[in-house]
C-alpha cells in the first residue's frame, strides 16, 4: 500500500496521473457506501449530546438526548429526560414540540424546508436517505478527509433557501463500519451545533408507539 500511495504521488508530479480524477473517484466511493449503509438500516435506536455553539456565549450549551428510526419514514428526536423539546415525522407530518410549555408547530413533510428548525429532522433528512440518486439530488459533497479511523465528510444544500441559513453540515463516520459518529451543522451567523452519538443500535427492535404522542391540552401552530 505504501509503494502504490508513493507511486501515485510520483505519477502526480510527473504530469501523468490526474490526481483530482483520483480524488473525485475515491470521495464518490466513500460517500456511495456510507449512503448504501444507511439506506440499508431497517431502525435505530441511539443517544446522543449536542454542543450549541454561539458567538454570544463563550461555553456551548450542552443538551442529551435520544433518538429512533423505523424504516421507511418514521422518527424521534428527543432532547431532555423528561422531554424537553421533540421532533416526530410520521405518516408525510412533522411535529416539533415543546413539552414544558404544551407549545408545538404541525408542518407538512412537504415543506422540507421547515426542519431547519430542528437539527434532529436534519440528520433524519441527510442520514437515511433511500439511496444516492435521492442524496445527490438534495445534497452536494463539498468535501471529503480523513482523521485516524473517521472520514469527514461536508456537505451543501442544493435549495438556495436552506442555503441561506446553513453554511455546511460535516459528518464524522467510520471508516470501517460507515456509522455515523457525528454531524455539525455550522451556520452563516458563525454559530454551530455539533451533536456526538453513542449506544447506537442498528436494525434494533422499535415499536411503532415511541413515535406517537399525547397532543392533549397543546397549543399547535399549523403549516405554513
Amino acid at each position: 500500500m505504501r509503494k502504490m500511495r508513493l507511486f501515485i504521488l510520483m505519477m502526480c508530479l510527473s504530469g501523468h496521473f490526474d490526481c483530482n480524477a483520483s480524488d473525485k473517484a475515491e470521495e464518490l466511493h466513500t460517500v456511495k457506501q456510507w449512503i448504501a449503509h444507511r439506506g440499508g438500516i431497517s431502525s435505530v435506536s441511539a443517544s446522543f449530546v449536542q454542543e450549541r455553539h454561539l458567538k454570544a456565549l463563550k461555553r456551548p450549551i450542552i443538551n442529551s438526548g435520544k433518538l429512533w428510526f423505523k424504516s421507511p419514514r418514521l422518527f424521534r428526536w428527543q432532547i431532555g429526560e423528561p422531554a424537553e423539546s421533540v421532533a416526530i415525522s410520521k405518516n408525510g407530518e412533522i411535529l416539533l414540540l415543546r413539552p414544558g410549555k404544551k407549545t408545538g408547530e404541525r408542518h407538512s413533510g412537504n415543506h422540507s424546508h421547515n426542519s431547519r428548525q430542528s437539527p434532529g429532522m436534519l440528520f433524519f433528512e441527510i442520514g437515511f436517505p433511500r439511496d444516492y440518486k435521492e442524496f445527490s439530488k438534495r445534497f452536494t459533497v463539498t468535501g471529503l478527509s480523513r482523521l485516524g479511523d473517521s472520514y469527514f465528510i461536508s456537505l451543501k444544500f442544493n435549495d438556495r433557501r436552506s442555503n441561506i441559513a446553513i453554511r455546511k453540515v460535516v459528518f464524522q463516520v467510520d471508516s470501517k463500519t460507515y456509522l455515523t459518529q457525528s454531524m455539525e451543522m455550522r451556520f452563516r451567523d458563525a454559530s454551530s451545533i455539533k451533536t456526538k452519538f453513542s449506544d447506537v443500535e442498528e436494525n434494533a427492535v422499535v415499536k411503532d408507539s415511541v413515535f406517537e404522542f399525547d397532543l392533549n391540552g397543546y397549543r399547535l401552530k399549523g403549516a405554513e
